[in-house]
This record gives C-alpha cells, sequence and structure tokens, in this order.
C-alpha cells in the first residue's frame, strides 16, 4: 500500500499531485516488483490499478487485488466486502509459509500484547523515548533473518497459482471452493 502523492494540503485532497510524488512511488514500486520474491499488491481506487498496470508489475510473481478505494465516497461500493486483508494472507502464507502472514490487527487493543511471537535474531527499533510500548512489539520487531522460503510453487492447496492475477470475485470463488 503506498499512496500515489506521499503529501497533501489538509482538506485539499490531490493538492500535491502532478508535482513529482508519482513519478518517485511509481519507480519505488517498480523497485520492489523487481527485487521482490513476490509480494502483494493493493490496488485501491482507479488510479491504483492504473499505476498497476503502467508499471508492468510482474503478474507471474506477485498478488495483485483490486477494489474501490476505502474513502467514505466509494468504500461501501465494494473495499468493506473485498476481504483484501485475508485474501492477502492465504496468498503469502500459501506462497512463504504461516512465517508470511502479516498481522494486520497487531495494534489493536484487544490484543493485550498478544502479537505474534519475536523470531529468532531480533532487531528491535526504539520510539524516540527508546522504549517501545506493547502494543507496538509486533511492528517493531524484525527477523535478522528476513528471507523466508518460498513453501509452494505452483498450484498450492487454495488453487491459486504464483502467475495469478485476481479481481475480488474472482479470488471470493476461489478461496471459498476450498
Amino acid at each position: 500500500m503506498l499512496n500515489a502523492c506521499l503529501t497533501v494540503r489538509s482538506g485539499n485532497p490531490n493538492s500535491h499531485a502532478n508535482q513529482g510524488w508519482e513519478q518517485f512511488t511509481s519507480e519505488v514500486l517498480r523497485a520492489v516488483s523487481k527485487s521482490s520474491r513476490g509480494i502483494v499488491f493493493l490496488a485501491w481506487g482507479s488510479p491504483a490499478q492504473k499505476r498497476i498496470d503502467s508499471i508492468g508489475v510482474d503478474k507471474t510473481k506477485h498478488c495483485i487485488l483490486r477494489t474501490v478505494h476505502p474513502s467514505p465516497l466509494s468504500a461501501s461500493r465494494g473495499f468493506f466486502d473485498c476481504k483484501h486483508f485475508i485474501k492477502a494472507n492465504e496468498w503469502l502464507r500459501n506462497r512463504y509459509g504461516v512465517e508470511g502472514e502479516v498481522e494486520w490487527d497487531c495494534l489493536a487493543d484487544n490484543k493485550k500484547n498478544r502479537g505474534l511471537p519475536a523470531k529468532s535474531g531480533v532487531v528491535e527499533e526504539k520510539f524516540h523515548d527508546g522504549v517501545i510500548p506493547p502494543s507496538a512489539k509486533g511492528v517493531v520487531e524484525k527477523s535478522a533473518q528476513n528471507e523466508t522460503p518460498v513453501a509452494a510453487i505452483g498450484k498450492t492447496s487454495t488453487g491459486v497459482t504464483e502467475s495469478d492475477e485476481y479481481d475480488d470475485d474472482e479470488l471470493d470463488k476461489l478461496l471459498s471452493s476450498q
């Protein structure tokens, strides 16, 4: 998830459009796409979907999930029902094993510091006061060995292949048929 423009004037959507951010973020996405062994792109809204198409994301290597933007104006037209966080974790789990999943709710109040356990060789990033709040530990702990071996190649137990690009309806059908 990366906005096309990384800054905006408060209360003025797209106020920093066409000032260089789009070129910068496109280059970042290209670099990540080429250097990664496979990631999930969450393309929310038409501009994000066009951006993914224009930068040439390798669809044999990555998962691209598309839906409407989660803004208050359009979220009810599909974002609330897209289940992208679940679908992203399905794809990541099938490709990298359970270690590849994202703990999307690790900062939720009801987690009570029950996030993912630290991996061996943990490196902690300190907050400005040198203390990591218990609710943030799952986010800031990183494995010193960041590479996760590929758990499955080709067809997985959900029938998802590495080379597939999915729209919401197709992925829903695929995942619900398992």
